[in-house]
């Protein structure tokens, strides 16, 4: 019940920059990779499941973004090589940064092909628990995050787990304007970022400039 809380929360938030009309599939996993849940998310038409066999497995059932609202201290060999092949099959992956307050590297985000989300405040500073440095790609509201909650409830959240959909959103819009768009690109997009400081990657999350940098010259008027 508790990963079920967790997936309804998190999902949610992406479904907050995605609009209900998508098409692709978002996989939102966590750090334990439970048995028994596949949730199907009408409102995104996607698929919120935490035991597909890794970002490999994620690929496999078609996703285009992976969303991972965990971190881990100790390096993988196979969590690399998973990403690496998720990133060759056109799948874009983000992941949070930890909540130490320290610059320290964690992962999946310390990835070289993972997009590092940290967290900020109301007022567009670094929140006290968010890690930072150069792991981080880009940092996003993290504090105080309102989203759904099993029995018609809402619940408010705090740390990076919360910052990592709106990033995820944005790739999945960033796939919706471009459908062949990689993770490379989808980075560069996402760095249009608002600067706020030089320990938060980027910058906090700009949804708007981001997909201005990929309209083309002729498509803005």
């Amino acid at each position: 019940m508790k990963t079920y809380r967790w997936a309804l929360f998190v999902i949610v938030l992406v479904s907050m920059v995605r609009p209900v009309s998508a098409q692709q599939r978002v996989i939102v996993r966590d750090k334990l990779g439970l048995a028994g849940l596949n949730l199907t998310c009408r409102l995104l038409n996607c698929t919120v499941a935490l035991n597909l066999g890794g970002p490999s497995g994620a690929t496999e059932h078609g996703a285009k973004v992976l969303s991972m609202s965990f971190s881990f201290r100790p390096s993988s060999k196979e969590m690399a090589k998973a990403i690496d092949y998720a990133k060759n099959h056109g799948l874009i992956s983000v992941a949070s940064v930890g909540n130490d307050g320290q610059d320290v590297a964690v992962y999946p985000a310390a990835l070289p092909n993972v997009m590092g989300v940290a967290s900020t405040t109301d007022y567009d500073t670094r929140s006290t628990f968010s890690n930072y440095g150069s792991d981080v790609w880009v940092a996003a509201p993290g504090e105080g995050i309102v989203s759904t909650y099993p029995y018609g409830t809402y619940a408010a959240g705090w740390w990076t787990s919360f910052s990592a959909p709106f990033v995820s959103g944005t790739a999945a819009l960033l796939v919706s304007l471009s459908p062949k768009i990689n993770q490379q690109s989808a980075a560069a997009a996402i760095a249009h970022a608002k600067w706020v400081g030089s320990d938060m990657g980027n910058g906090r999350l700009d949804v708007y400039s981001t997909l201005q940098s990929r309209v083309a010259p002729d498509q803005t008027n």
